[in-house]
């Protein structure tokens, strides 16, 4: 239970969101999204994610709430206002406090990475850096192991849903917008799972090997996720995600493109929402046999939402042809390895150019500010026709140096919405 002093210091933070959420420069920032997202605007957008980095911004010794869910209760509605003082990039901060539906099964609240196949993989770190590489041991030795895989079983607990709802509202639904909301991140990552149970090395020799033991596989988490995604559709279980809520792997899903026509705002269907893959373990296997084993999976589950994202951090630049043929794609990622101007010559402005700019600017040991306006203007000239989204993430450190951020923004604002 929360605490009368605890419940002070959140009610404090939560009038004060409250009121940033209320600036004008928040209603004109939804506004941006909407139009970026309906591809009616060539205005850059900026988002920063700082991630590792968060440690050292906003560091948890520093909270000062005492119990458990308090605490963290407190570092997300910080971390909004952290966002509007201290990076103020165009990420909108909003009023609401989403309650999500209780789910069991999915080991997050979204169809995401943290689903359970009934076989634990085993993972050994560097002792010395707990987020850098690691090795994967392999844990299907053969064809026959896939059939002691299990598809989990999904069910909703609404006892303790209502419960929470209940208690937030109590907390502080004089102050913000308390809502509750299903499932509103659809990600799909059958190359995650593959590579978890296999290990990385022996994943691409399977393709050369044994390519019917790879495609059976790969098949078993289509099919997998699929009977996952009917099992929440039966349960009521999805939320609209077309607002501010975070969408692919990076951006906000605000558009007036969805929910679709004859929507009923008590039964979401897949194409009300987003939906979104990526197979960045398959960075260095070829475009033909990307789409071979694994591309045609993701366009058969992608084919039921309303629009679609896809890529994380592989390269897509040689694979656009074969992505470019997912249904209703809208979202592209763009990251540090792929080749910026070619992917801007075939996306042009029909879809969003979502540019993972090298975080290494950001990351260094030195903040080169001359090198990070060298290479963003170099950005700019290659992606002026496009409809742009500029998202800083992976940046696990800033060296203690917190200013980094909003600096970067400035100059990336200078550069490119200027």
């Amino acid at each position: 239970m929360i605490n009368g002093k605890d419940k002070m210091i959140l009610r404090d933070l939560a009038k004060k969101v409250s009121d940033i959420a209320g600036l004008d420069v928040m209603r004109e920032r939804r506004s941006k999204w909407y139009r970026h997202n309906d591809l009616k605007t060539a205005e850059p957008l900026i988002v920063v994610y700082p991630e590792g980095a968060w440690d050292e911004l906003l560091p948890h010794k520093d909270l000062k709430c005492e119990d458990g869910e308090a605490r963290g209760i407190e570092w997300n509605l910080l971390s909004r206002i952290y966002y509007h003082e201290n990076i103020d990039d165009d990420s909108v901060i909003k009023k609401d406090w989403v309650v999500h539906k209780n789910i069991n099964g999915l080991g997050w609240n979204n169809i995401d990475l943290a689903i359970d196949w009934g076989m634990g993989s085993s993972t050994e770190r560097s002792q010395n850096n707990p987020r850098g590489a690691y090795r994967i041991d392999t844990a299907i030795k053969n064809i026959g192991d896939i059939k002691k895989l299990k598809i989990p079983r999904i069910s909703c607990d609404e006892q303790k849903t209502l419960a929470d709802f209940e208690r937030k509202q109590e907390l502080f639904g004089d102050i913000l917008d308390v809502k509750l909301k299903g499932i509103t991140h659809v990600g799909f990552h059958i190359m995650y799972f593959y590579i978890h149970l296999r290990g990385l090395e022996q994943t691409y020799l399977d393709f050369y090997d044994q390519p019917e033991f790879a495609k059976e596989l790969i098949g078993f988490f289509e099919s997998g996720l699929e009977d996952i995604v009917n099992q929440c559709l039966e349960l009521n279980l999805f939320g609209l995600n077309n607002d501010d809520t975070y969408v692919g792997t990076g951006g906000f899903g605000n558009t007036n493109e969805l929910p679709a026509k004859n929507f009923d705002p008590d039964n979401v269907r897949l194409y009300d929402i987003w939906g979104s893959a990526e197979a960045q373990e398959m960075s260095s296997v070829s475009p033909e046999m990307t789409e071979e084993f694994v591309i045609q999976c993701e366009r058969r589950l992608l084919s039921r939402f309303g629009l679609t994202a896809y890529g994380c951090c592989e390269a897509l630049d040689d694979k656009l042809p074969y992505i470019l043929r997912l249904p209703n794609m809208r979202r592209l990622s763009i990251s540090p390895f792929a080749d910026v101007k070619k992917c801007a010559e075939i996306l042009q402005n029909k879809y969003i150019y979502s540019w993972k700019p090298n975080p290494s600017y950001v990351c260094s040991p030195e903040f080169d500010t001359a090198a990070i306006k060298k290479y963003l203007t170099e950005a700019k000239e290659y992606t002026k026709n496009c409809v742009l989204e500029i998202i800083l993430a992976d940046t696990h450190t800033c060296h203690n140096q917190v200013y980094r951020f909003k600096e970067w923004v400035e100059i990336c604002r200078n550069i490119f919405q200027k």
